[in-house]
């Protein structure tokens, strides 16, 4: 079966819902895609292949992830993050007396931003109406957290007027935790995202730009602030006079302006 036919059975297998199974597919394409290479220096290369194939597996699975429960992601995290560590000090011993080439340094790297990609995979809360105003969620937030909410939190400050499509909240590992009028929770998992605004003087706009984790970031305020962190409160409350001041602002930005809103593709999505 050539590489191909191997990655077109992969990408008809459907239900997964364990992480050995979604390692065991990568793996399974890895060792058929990988040939052994037949080098003077082959015992060092044979050597290789292990951590090299391991490594492979751990970033395309883990780029499946956001596929998987909750419980079952971070666990699967957890174990990639052991794998990782354990295949990094393979390379070394093995390397230990030449340097390491570049195609295994750049494979290094590419599994620990897989890995901490994974870690930013959550669930956003996205506008759904024109004219949106982010309302004060200080008390739902305290709610979710007196009910057990131990997850990472952000989202936009009171009085943030946002457009439709735009995320509003963002929550991982686990879903955002309250429901917010005017607001869609995504039903299922993505990379984190952000919002960052900008204003353009000359041409009279208002431009929201939406950015995925680890894109590289464009120039703007970001608009979604980190409230909760591993179930603490970290944003102190906004006082209603904080709160108008920041929608009048915005009042006298946006007066007369387009407000565009764009999204940036996240370009470090290449199969791993």
């Amino acid at each position: 079966m050539n590489t191909a036919q191997n990655t077109n059975n992969i990408e008809n297998l459907t239900n997964i819902v364990t992480w050995s199974v979604l390692l065991g597919k990568w793996t399974s394409f890895a060792k058929s895609a990988l040939a052994l290479p037949d080098d003077e220096d082959g015992d060092r290369w044979k050597a290789t292949v292990a951590p090299m194939i391991g490594l492979q597996a751990l970033c395309f699975a883990l780029g499946e992830c956001g596929s998987l429960s909750v419980d079952e992601r971070l666990l699967g995290i957890d174990r990639a993050g052991l794998g990782i560590r354990n295949h990094s000090k393979e390379l070394d011993a093995i390397w230990r007396s030449e340097p390491m080439p570049a195609d295994l340094l750049e494979l290094l790297d590419d599994a620990g931003l897989a890995l901490v990609r994974a870690e930013h995979i959550g669930f956003g809360a996205i506008v759904q109406q024109d004219g949106f105003v982010m309302p004060d969620i200080h008390e739902p937030c305290l709610d979710a957290i007196d009910r057990g909410f131990d997850g990472e939190l952000f989202a936009a400050a009171p009085g943030t007027i946002l457009a439709p499509g735009e995320p509003a909240i963002f929550s991982r590992p686990r879903a955002v935790p309250f429901e917010v009028p005017g607001l869609e929770r995504g039903p299922s998992a993505s990379l984190q995202e952000q919002v960052y605004r900008s204003i353009d003087d000359s041409r009279g706009v208002v431009s929201d730009e939406i950015v995925a984790f680890h894109t590289q970031l464009p120039a703007g305020r970001p608009m979604l602030e980190h409230a909760i962190a591993r179930g603490k409160l970290v944003r102190p409350q906004q006082s209603a006079e904080q709160t108008e001041r920041w929608i009048e602002q915005q009042a006298r930005a946006f007066d007369g302006r387009t407000h565009e809103v764009v999204r940036t593709e996240d370009e470090t999505t290449d199969g791993a």
